[in-house]
């Protein structure tokens, strides 16, 4: 639904949270029972997956608003650097080309 609305010329940035048990698996967590993918920006669980995930996508809004939107940055790229084991999946899907 996303990649329709979003048209040739605007970019978006989706969280796959369908793969987020698979990362947190690789570290020996499962999400937790009450785990909302709405709230993926807010760090309001105590799993280190999601706390990971939010302050990687924290990082980009931070980024995209330094910038004035001029540019999108590698989200996955950035988790890979804080994630404590190698990642088998990409949690983040770009619809345009972004800045490592």
């Amino acid at each position: 639904m996303i990649r329709a609305a979003a048209g040739p010329l605007t970019s978006s940035i989706l969280y796959r949270t369908d793969l987020a048990a698979t990362a947190a698996q690789a570290i020996g967590e499962t999400l937790p029972a009450n785990y909302n993918p709405h709230q993926f920006i807010e760090d309001v669980l105590t799993d280190r997956t999601t706390t990971l995930v939010a302050k990687t996508a924290q990082q980009q809004l931070t980024g995209f608003f330094t910038v004035y939107g001029a540019s999108l940055i590698d989200l996955n790229t950035i988790l890979a650097g804080t994630f404590p084991v190698p990642l088998r999946v990409k949690l983040f899907e770009a619809t345009v080309p972004v800045q490592p």
